[in-house]
């Protein structure tokens, strides 16, 4: 019985996730990957890593829309543009990650 109770509840957590998320789009030359303003003050290993993630993010998205997407510190970011953040946890997060995890939150806003 308690087997049959858990499959129903996890059940009805998995049907109501789609409604719950939002669906939108983005245009490539609308977005730009954002690294950290204050990369000098990261450490080295961060400083060489970080960089070579959004390279990476930018060679795949080049590879999926055919477009080359730029790459800016946060400071120098285009206004309105669509940020794809590398490197930045949001600051209403206040989570330190592990070596080698990653997260993502994406919303109208940023990535």
């Amino acid at each position: 019985m308690r087997t049959r109770t858990m499959s129903l509840a996890l059940l009805a957590v998995l049907i109501s996730l789609p409604l719950a998320a939002e669906t939108f789009s983005v245009r490539p030359e609308d977005a730009v990957i954002i690294l950290p303003a204050d990369m000098e003050a990261r450490s080295k290993l961060a400083r060489l890593i970080i960089p070579l993630a959004a390279e990476e993010l930018q060679y795949h998205l080049k590879l999926v829309t055919g477009k080359q997407t730029g790459i800016v510190k946060d400071d120098e970011a285009p206004e309105g543009a669509y940020r794809l953040n590398v490197g930045m946890i949001p600051p209403d997060e206040d989570v330190k990650l592990a070596t080698g995890e990653a997260r993502w939150r994406v919303n109208r806003d940023a990535a």
